[in-house]
């Protein structure tokens, strides 16, 4: 074998690797599909998770009397 042949091997096992590590998000459309998981799927720790949950959820605000309503 020639490590010209290894490095191809290998090159190719890394990219298989990192297709693997895909960011559950690009599943639903919701991060480019070339996006990658840097938290091994533990969303809950997961800062561009957090962001993403907080673009989709409505802000709200209180007014005067207190009463929360959606901005």
């Amino acid at each position: 074998m020639t490590s010209t042949t290894r490095i191809g091997e290998i090159t190719t096992s890394l990219n298989l690797a990192m297709q693997n590590l895909r960011c559950l998000h690009t599943l639903t459309g919701r991060a480019p599909q070339h996006k990658l998981c840097a938290n091994a799927y533990d969303c809950g720790a997961c800062p561009f998770d957090q962001m993403l949950d907080d673009m989709a959820q409505p802000e709200r605000v209180t007014d005067r009397a207190g009463s929360i309503r959606a901005a």
